[in-house]
């Protein structure tokens, strides 16, 4: 029930998980999660999947 983009995008997020968590062992130091924008509809309201985060904003 994931739209198309995100089943394609699923072992890249994965590999990255594994990548990151080997650099950054410590517990909490970097969070990965999902959310299901069709159940948590304030979360899909704010950025589409091809938006990035404006420059300077992390």
């Amino acid at each position: 029930d994931w739209c198309r983009f995100s089943q394609i995008l699923a072992p890249v997020f994965q590999e990255s998980y594994t990548k990151v968590l080997e650099e950054f062992p410590e517990p909490g130091r970097v969070l990965f999660g999902k959310v299901d924008c069709e159940h948590e509809t304030k979360c899909g309201l704010n950025r589409t999947a091809h938006q990035r985060p404006p420059e300077g904003s992390d």
